[in-house]
This record gives structure tokens, C-alpha cells and sequence, in this order.
């Protein structure tokens, strides 16, 4: 029975693509979606984050400024510090994915 199958695949090589079509396509998502959710957390050190200091410090207390600057230093995520000015516009065309206010 099995050499009268592939006697048959012989004679018929479309068969042969249409299989091949049926076992490619599958793997080809699988590879896919495995490549996309990999290492999710390996990668955050490459989002572009806004951090906006305005707090206003009090008696040597400056936690904002503090704060801001362990962010800018920590390299989980991509902080850069930006004046208040200039958040709303790079936050709104994709510049940054997040803007983090200090608020005052």
C-alpha cells in the first residue's frame, strides 16, 4: 500500500506541493509567534519613555529631582528627562511611548 502511495506521489508532483503548502504555512506561524514573544521583558530597555520633572523642592527635600534622576540612570527602560514644553509633541507623534510628570 505505502509503494503504491508513493508511486502515486511520483506520478502526481502537484500533490507534492499542496503537502509541503500544508506542512510549511503552519510552521511558518509558529515560528512567528514564537520569535514575537521570545524574551518580551529583554527588549524594554529600547522604549523611548519621557520623564518631566516639575516639582518644586522644599527645605532640601527634592524628591522630583531625585526621582527623575533615578529614572534617567536606570536602564530597564529608555527615561530621558524633558523640559514640560516639549512632552505633549513628542509624546504625540511617537517620539516617546510614555510621558511620566513629576507633578509640582
Amino acid at each position: 500500500m505505502a509503494l503504491h502511495e508513493i508511486r502515486y506521489l511520483h506520478q502526481h508532483p502537484a500533490v507534492i506541493r499542496i503537502l509541503l503548502g500544508i506542512l510549511v504555512v503552519p510552521l511558518v506561524y509558529a515560528v512567528t509567534f514564537l520569535a514575537s514573544v521570545w524574551n518580551p521583558y529583554g527588549e524594554l530597555r529600547h522604549l523611548p519613555m519621557a520623564v518631566v520633572n516639575q516639582d518644586r523642592p522644599i527645605t532640601g527635600m527634592a524628591w522630583g529631582r531625585q526621582v527623575t534622576r533615578q529614572l534617567v540612570r536606570n536602564r530597564s527602560l529608555d527615561f530621558r528627562q524633558m523640559p514640560m514644553q516639549s512632552r505633549p509633541t513628542a509624546a504625540g507623534y511617537g517620539a516617546r511611548l510614555l510621558g511620566l510628570t513629576d507633578p509640582p
